[in-house]
């Protein structure tokens, strides 16, 4: 995977923000 932690961090902060939904893209992003 060429995506950095600190990238996928970065995107997982901004869906937070980005939608109210939040806990279902962390754990995506986990288990992904």
């Amino acid at each position: 995977m060429s995506a950095t932690p600190a990238a996928i961090t970065t995107v997982v902060v901004t869906a937070e923000a980005s939608r109210p939904t939040h806990l279902p893209t962390l754990v995506f992003v986990t288990a992904g």
